[in-house]
């Protein structure tokens, strides 16, 4: 499994490649044929600072076009609808009925599917997320269109992802893009998806760039106002979407006990290493225990590790949304470890459903959130204590309840944070400070 992943990995690498020497191409090809003024030194500029820097650059705006809501995405693939891009195409379907306006979804690196069917699938997996009632209020924009893409002065633009927020501001600086409504959706704190580096730098620059804010949780709102000196709109934090079906209430078996880890190799900050050697720890202390515990991993597929004592962690790699709470039902405790102050998902799908969680704490936003979440510094020991005692906890049938008020305290509803919205895209037209007039990060 760990061989197709790589090779995986390696051939995504490669088609996107091509796939920027293909941009590159086509974009040349227009600049050359276009009756259109645009300033090639400028663009010069900007174009090779990231491969999706320029891609906003080429489109066309016009008085006489219809309006709408662009959600710019990085990419657009129906098996790439993940928990970032449902949130975005929820919370760009909310703004766009509020607004009475059709939403476009825009994808900036993927070519939309040619043939019917795979067009089809693409389109209903997004007309899933959005809960939109008539596709002829949808519009889907591959890479392909992006050159000559007429939009209207009046847009409302909604970035979400630390790249399309600069390929915005990319836009606007060479004033291709004039639309005064620019929606920032921060789901994470994305500077720390990347090294110390031009991208670390360009990622927070995109926070200063005028946008308005809309937040993904407390915890990262309380971190971005910390880490780069923002004043944010506590009524544009909305609490993470959680799946609140019916879990498995009280009926436990006492023949084993279950540790789900959370596992996402190709994802440094979930801190996978950690997690294994973590495990390792628990093994060792459970070893002589009357009850087996038994490891199981979820998220990405790697090789199945050789914990010690003979017990084995089983990969059963990326799993459906219901055999995800399938799992999470079959078990006492999740481990989940990642390193940015989003409180990211598994661990708040376990608490929801009545199961410990055992997480890493990040600059002081998780602890004492609920009772049934469990956070501890990234060290080995102090994790491997922490899935300890909450396996004795479950086995002592001694599980606190979630406790009250834990999700508010996550953030606000997203329907209240959507009407928060029009209220201030109605009230504050435009989005603060032309790029020209921000100092940057």
């Amino acid at each position: 499994m760990r061989i197709a992943a790589e090779y995986s990995r390696i051939q995504r690498g490669a088609l996107n490649r091509l796939a920027q020497r293909a941009w590159t191409r086509d974009s040349q090809r227009y600049f050359a044929t276009s009756p259109r003024t645009l300033d090639r030194d400028a663009l010069r500029v900007y174009s090779n600072l990231h491969p999706l820097s320029d891609r906003l650059s080429f489109v066309v705006e016009d008085a006489g076009d219809q309006q709408a809501v662009n959600l710019v995405l990085p990419e657009l693939r129906a098996d790439a609808i993940f928990a970032g891009i449902g949130t975005a195409l929820r919370v760009a379907a909310g703004h766009a009925r509020r607004q009475g306006l059709p939403l476009r979804v825009i994808g900036l690196r993927d070519v939309l599917p040619r043939d019917d069917k795979r067009i089809r699938a693409l389109r209903t997996a997004v007309m899933a997320h959005t809960g939109l009632d008539s596709e002829d209020r949808l519009e889907l924009v591959g890479r392909e269109a992006l050159l000559g893409l007429r939009v209207s002065p009046e847009d409302h633009w909604l970035l979400t992802h630390w790249t399309t927020a600069h390929a915005f501001g990319v836009a606007r600086r060479l004033g291709t893009v004039t639309a005064s409504t620019s929606i920032y959706l921060v789901q994470d704190y994305e500077p720390g998806f990347v090294a110390w580096s031009t991208d670390y730098a360009l990622a927070r620059a995109t926070y200063h760039e005028g946008h308005i804010l809309v937040v993904n949780s407390t915890p990262l709102a309380d971190y971005l106002a910390r880490a780069e000196k923002l004043t944010l709109d506590d009524d544009l934090v909305f609490r993470p979407q959680i799946d609140e079906r019916p879990g498995r209430g009280e009926n436990r078996s006492r023949t084993e006990l279950t540790v789900f880890f959370y596992a996402r190799p190709s994802k440094p900050r979930n801190l996978y290493a950690i997690g294994v050697a973590v495990l390792k720890a628990v093994a060792d202390r459970v070893g002589d225990w009357p009850v087996p515990v038994r490891f199981v991993s979820a998220g990405e597929s790697h090789a199945d590790v050789v914990l010690g004592h003979g017990v084995v962690l089983s990969s059963r790699g990326k799993l459906t949304w219901d055999d995800y709470f399938s799992l999470i039902d079959q078990t006492d405790v999740v481990l989940s470890l990642q390193h940015s102050p989003h409180p990211s998902h598994p661990p708040l799908d376990a608490v929801s459903r009545g199961v410990f969680a055992v997480t890493n704490e990040f600059d002081g936003v998780r602890n004492g959130l609920s009772p049934l979440l469990v956070a501890a510094e990234p060290r080995i020991d102090e994790l491997a204590d922490a899935v300890v005692d909450a396996l004795r906890s479950s086995f002592d049938q001694r599980v606190p309840t979630p406790g009250d008020g834990w999700l508010a305290a996550l953030g606000a509803p997203l329907d209240t944070v959507l009407d928060a919205l029009s209220i201030r895209v109605a009230n504050h037209p435009g989005s603060g400070p032309r790029l020209e007039e921000s100092t940057g990060a």
